[in-house]
């Protein structure tokens, strides 16, 4: 329990830390959306996803580097991240390219559908939902709209 709010605490403190360094970066870099308010202009800054990506990273490593008892659960499911890491810079991608440059809605589907995809083929999946065990092909087509 101490290892879950010890990475818990570490995953916040990091994204409340990196978010407003990652907001000045960015804004100086003039990635960001303008937006019309009553006072004026408003810049809101793009790929805010890439401060909680981090963040959620630093908090799954901190029981491994702080040698914590719960650093052994981290090791066990170290092969569900690995399969977990494509999908997910996959999509950080297609977030990226679409505050850069803009990505039409399909496009953006296809691609979520392919991450969705390639979770389901990495043998990760939603087995069962309320206490209802779904099989294999039902399993798919619920993890890939839990997804989408």
């Amino acid at each position: 329990m101490f290892t879950l709010l010890t990475a818990s605490l570490i995953a916040f403190l990091a994204c409340l830390l990196l978010t407003p360094i990652l907001r000045m970066g960015l804004l100086r870099l003039g990635f960001v959306d303008r937006h019309e308010k009553r006072g004026g202009a408003v810049s809101v800054p793009r790929m805010g996803g890439l401060s909680v990506l981090v963040a959620t990273g630093l908090g799954l490593a901190a029981p491994l580097f702080l040698h914590l008892h719960g650093g052994s659960l981290i090791h066990a499911v170290v092969p569900m991240i690995r399969e977990l890491a494509g999908p997910v810079v996959l999509v950080l991608f297609l977030g990226i390219a679409d505050d850069a440059f803009g990505v039409s809605p399909l496009f953006k589907v296809m691609v979520q559908l392919v991450a969705a995809g390639w979770l389901v083929r990495n043998g990760l999946g939603i087995p069962a939902l309320l206490g209802h065990a779904f099989g294999p092909v039902l399993s798919a087509v619920v993890t890939v709209v839990w997804l989408l």
